[in-house]
């Protein structure tokens, strides 16, 4: 899935740019492997300040890898669909926070996505809470993460 994202959103020069080709690549996943569920990963990014960033990017890949293993279904988060040069250009424009949380809703609304899995901490991202909102407000299955997301041996991640 993420790599389906990337590809698509390769020439994207702006949010919106960037939101029809995530719809699509969810039509068509939805489409092609006839899938009756798609699912979505919330968690915090930002909120633990600019220090932290990478390592709550981290920690938000490795809990979307073990939900797709764990998932008969397509799953996808923000970190495959912003990757660091995608974000920087699309954050060169300098929009208000209102254009990220009405990106997702937008998303969210296409009716693409069936299933939402909230991680640990995400009452403590403004994002995440919205993506709850959105999802909560649309009927799609909410689905609460515990632990610690795992390694590639298996074991529990070391995640500050």
């Amino acid at each position: 899935m993420k790599e389906k994202i990337r590809a698509a959103l390769r020439s994207a020069a702006s949010l919106e740019a960037v939101k029809t080709g995530v719809i699509d690549v969810l039509r068509a996943a939805r489409e092609e492997e006839q899938a009756e569920q798609l699912g979505y990963v919330a968690g915090i990014v930002t909120s633990d300040g600019p220090a932290k960033i990478n390592d709550n990017v981290k920690r938000l890949e490795a809990y979307t890898e073990q939900i797709r293993q764990e998932q008969g279904y397509p799953v996808f988060s923000s970190t495959d669909v912003f990757s660091q040069a995608i974000f920087d250009q699309i954050h060169a424009h300098g929009l208000p926070n209102q254009a990220w949380l009405d990106f997702w809703q937008d998303v969210f609304g296409s009716g693409h996505v069936t299933d939402v899995f909230m991680t640990p901490r995400w009452e403590q991202s403004t994002g995440a809470q919205d993506e709850y909102e959105t999802a909560k407000r649309l009927g799609l299955t909410v689905h609460y993460v515990e632990g610690e997301p795992k390694t590639e041996n298996g074991n529990p991640g070391k995640w500050v």
